[in-house]
């Protein structure tokens, strides 16, 4: 090993960067995912770091799990929602928060962005929220 790649592997001497064209995270080259790396190649100690910042994306099959579960809970409650109030303004308000919510969790699931935590967080606040307008929107006996 030369003495540039020395000071290179210490992270003494950077120079260089990496550009890519992607269109999903599979795609995403190992140096976009690490804070401080400019080429894999040369910046890394071992390839194995690369393998294995690139395996964390490739492994998102348990969020796409979460996503088409979650995704008929939120027709459910809509559903469930219209039955018990009608079409109120509450209701609407319900769609556009369970809408957000899914556009979030797309996210969680297809671009691997957010934590398991915050997204069953989201979903328990965003029942129990849906449960608070239920029982603002139903007319008084």
């Amino acid at each position: 090993m030369k003495f540039m790649d020395v000071l290179r592997k210490l992270g003494i001497l950077r120079y260089g960067t990496k550009t890519a064209t992607y269109t999903s995270m599979k795609d995403r080259p190992a140096e976009f995912f690490m804070e401080g790396v400019f080429n894999a190649e040369k910046d890394l100690i071992n390839q194995e770091d690369a393998k294995k910042a690139t395996a964390a994306v490739n492994s998102l099959e348990g969020r796409k799990v979460m996503f088409w579960a979650v995704l008929p809970l939120g027709a459910f409650a809509l559903l469930m929602f219209a039955a018990g109030s009608g079409l109120t303004v509450w209701f609407f308000v319900n769609v556009l928060l369970w809408g957000g919510f899914i556009a979030v969790l797309r996210q969680f699931a297809y671009g691997g962005r957010y934590s398991y935590t915050l997204m069953i967080i989201l979903l328990v606040v965003l029942v129990f929220v849906s449960l608070l307008l239920l029982g603002a929107a139903v007319p008084p006996k």
